[in-house]
């Protein structure tokens, strides 16, 4: 069954192109002309994503509310934010989207971030060269399925979430810096605020602690982030 994604926007030329570029990857879609065209097709049910037009009317009260209601918490969302003003894209981090993205947007980069949280270009049974697992103290990160789990309980990421724990996992006694891990989780040549990464960072502690409450990743002062070795 292909993943369903419904397209939340009021602009009818966004919707059409949306739903053409992302039928034409394999994906279902389902246009809703507002937020409560929106809340109710994914309280339907089977909606496993939800792109929403940063421009609609009461976006961020719908990507709360999506994320608050247990019915509808499991879809992913996707936002595309306008550059201006920038709090705009901290007040969607805020409201609890898995992803956001900055106009205009390549749409390689949608399609790509869509499959990674639906699973739909993911290879079953692992494959390639290299390892495959990433572990440390209660966590194990499966590189191939991008899946994550601690003490056993599985942890959603969004893909900038992923390759901040991937960098950090990695090279678990080094200290980054923003800008490095700028370079590990976003894609070449967009600017990203320090904010910005402490927003990721910060969400990222809290995913993980939901499993576990000992927090893995320390602040070090003036330095950046790193992996609390001390304590593990």
């Amino acid at each position: 069954m292909k993943p369903l994604i419904v397209v939340s926007s009021g602009n009818s030329e966004f919707s059409l192109f949306a739903r053409h570029i992302l039928e034409n990857h394999g994906f279902a879609v389902a246009l809703a002309i507002d937020a409560g065209t929106t809340r109710t097709r994914v309280v339907e049910g089977d909606v496993d994503a939800i792109l929403i037009d940063g421009h609609l009317a009461d976006a961020l009260a719908l990507c709360r509310w999506l994320k608050n209601d247990p019915e509808t918490s499991r879809a992913k969302i996707v936002a595309l934010i306008d550059q201006e003003p920038e709090s705009d894209y901290a007040a969607f981090v805020n409201a609890g989207i898995d992803e956001g993205f900055v106009r205009p947007v390549e749409p390689r980069r949608l399609i790509r971030a869509l499959e990674e949280m639906t699973a739909t270009s993911l290879p079953s049974d692992g494959g390639g060269e290299g390892a495959r697992y990433l572990t440390y103290a209660d966590i194990e990160v499966d590189l191939y399925t991008r899946r994550v789990r601690r003490a056993g309980q599985e942890v959603r990421l969004t893909s900038i979430e992923f390759e901040l724990l991937r960098q950090f996992m990695e090279e678990p006694t080094r200290v980054f810096d923003r800008e490095a891990l700028i370079r590990a989780a976003w894609p070449r040549g967009t600017f990203v605020d320090r904010r910005t990464v402490n927003i990721h960072v910060g969400r990222l502690k809290r995913r993980l602690m939901a499993a576990q409450p000992a927090n893995v990743i320390r602040t070090v002062r003036g330095s950046g982030y790193a992996l609390d070795t001390e304590n593990h």
